[in-house]
């Protein structure tokens, strides 16, 4: 049996995607031949290494693990743009509560006094920095939403 034989019989029983396998192939074969450069003859580098079957294991074995510790952080990331998402839609709901308390109050100041000045001084700019909060608020929700959209669709459906 030639390195490449033993290598390709490893990558048969391993369980992944065409370029992490490729990726894990070029790198096993590089290994096997370094093995083989430094004088081991292929009978020890198996007795060494182990059966192709037995290799092709312990490499899915750490491809599991490597996959869950990456589905745990998706999952993470996910939950966190959900609580996010949550959060900002109550701070919008609260400044737009403020908002409307604020304009009832100047409203009914402007209505009981009856005073010219006090309407212009409460109409043209208003909340300039509630509704820039507001925005940035709208906006992150927006992209919270499609972040968690992506996530889903690609790594949960």
């Amino acid at each position: 049996m030639t390195e490449k034989k033993y290598v390709r019989n490893v990558f048969k029983h391993v369980m992944c995607g065409g370029k992490r396998k490729k990726e894990l192939y070029k790198s096993f074969l590089e290994l096997v031949i370094e093995k083989k450069e430094e004088g081991m003859d292929i009978e020890s580098i198996i007795s060494e290494m182990g059966e192709p079957e037995e290799v092709a294991e312990e490499i899915n074995v750490y491809l599991s693990e490597k996959n869950l510790l990456v589905n745990r952080m998706i999952l993470n990331v996910y939950n966190g743009c959900k609580y996010a998402n949550i959060l900002a839609f109550v701070i919008v709901i609260l400044t737009f509560g403020s908002m409307f308390v604020k304009q009832y109050k100047i409203l009914r100041f402007v209505y009981e006094h009856q005073d010219a000045s006090a309407y212009f001084f409460a109409s043209p700019l208003m909340f300039p920095v509630q509704i820039s909060g507001l925005i940035v608020l709208i906006i992150l929700i927006i992209a919270l939403f499609i972040i968690r959209s992506v996530l889903k669709r690609k790594y949960m459906g």
